[in-house]
């Protein structure tokens, strides 16, 4: 059973501990996530129905590899949805009982831009500010459940939720303050801890406690896209101007026809790391080894059977999580 944290991160859709209002801002557009009289129905099959089919479709117009393609749009709809992380997410209780207020004329937006971008095979990170709006004061109790993570959301936007007593990878959650430049931070934390404009800065990803620092300008060494000034990414270990042209690589994930792979153990040193999988559909053994300094980009080889398959940069692979684990497989092209 996966923690807290990973069940939230793993669907990452919402930020709502990151919106850029300020201090008592709520949006005059916000409403009750559930109320029909600005929707169309309920907010979670909205938003990951709409999301779900705009991906879909590009897996099948955008990925010219037809082995890395789901069979059909359906198949991949339907791969999706047993999948449900965005779902389980936006069916919680503070999503629909006013604990968390949705922008529907920003959601609009957001999704709109997703949509475009897939139809055009343009694969950027989109990221909902402003589009999901707490309300819980400081003080207030936002601790998730490993089966309703939605609380954690809950805070208003000038506040995180604090996670405190993480034992049975829970936590209990009080809606507190964001910390200001050189107070501490910490790795466990869920949204934006630190003020606008500032990350929480640690050493490397294995070390848990840093303090709020500035956001990097354009050239700066970056582990993700969090240390960079926005509107910028961390693009092959670099803060950089994101690069809004056509990959249709990012789009071939294809279902049925994949290998799928659960991760195995990986090992950190100050050189690089190594990690492995296990329990691959097609009975192959599969292994990345990355090397390089710390805090720098690193160069991963990908291998199956112990033959180089391919190979990518990387400056988060080391962290051993699950989106550690998605770059390393778009890096080396598997479905997995």
């Amino acid at each position: 059973m996966r923690s807290i944290h990973a069940a939230v991160v793993a669907g990452v859709l919402i930020t709502a501990c990151g919106s850029s209002h300020r201090v008592g801002d709520v949006p005059d557009g916000a409403v009750r996530a559930g109320d029909s009289s600005v929707s169309t129905g309920p907010l979670a099959e909205r938003v990951c129905d709409r999301l779900d089919r705009s991906y879909c479709a590009a897996n099948q117009t955008c990925c010219t590899d037809p082995t890395m393609r789901y069979e059909s749009e359906a198949a991949c709809i339907a791969d999706r949805a047993a999948d449900d992380d965005c779902r389980g997410l936006l069916r919680g209780a503070a999503f629909t009982d006013g604990r968390v207020l949705v922008d529907e004329t920003l959601l609009e937006q957001f999704l709109m831009q997703v949509e475009a971008d897939n139809s055009a095979c343009i694969a950027v990170g989109h990221s909902p500010i402003g589009v999901f709006n707490g309300t819980l004061p400081a003080g207030g109790d936002c601790s998730p459940t490993l089966a309703d993570p939605s609380p954690a959301f809950a805070c208003r936007p000038e506040l995180f939720c604090h996670l405190s007593d993480l034992s049975g990878g829970v936590g209990t959650g009080t809606c507190v303050a964001r910390a200001g430049a050189g107070e501490p931070c910490q790795a466990h934390e869920l949204g934006d801890q630190c003020e606008d404009g500032l990350y929480c800065a640690r050493p490397s990803f294995d070390v848990a406690d840093g303090t709020c620092a500035a956001r990097k300008p354009a050239g700066a060494l970056c582990m993700s896209s969090q240390e960079c000034q926005s509107p910028l990414v961390c693009d092959d270990g670099q803060c950089a101007t994101l690069a809004r042209t056509p990959d249709p690589s990012y789009y071939c994930t294809g279902g049925g026809t994949g290998t799928t792979c659960e991760m195995g153990s990986g090992s950190a040193g100050p050189d690089g790391c190594s990690h492995g999988w296990s329990a691959c559909s097609d009975g192959a053994t599969y292994n990345v080894t990355c090397t390089g300094a710390t805090g720098a980009p690193l160069m991963c080889t990908c291998e199956k059977d112990g033959v180089v398959a391919g190979s990518f940069t990387s400056t988060t692979f080391c962290s051993g999580d699950e989106a550690a684990r998605a770059a390393a497989n778009a890096g080396c092209g598997w479905s997995i």
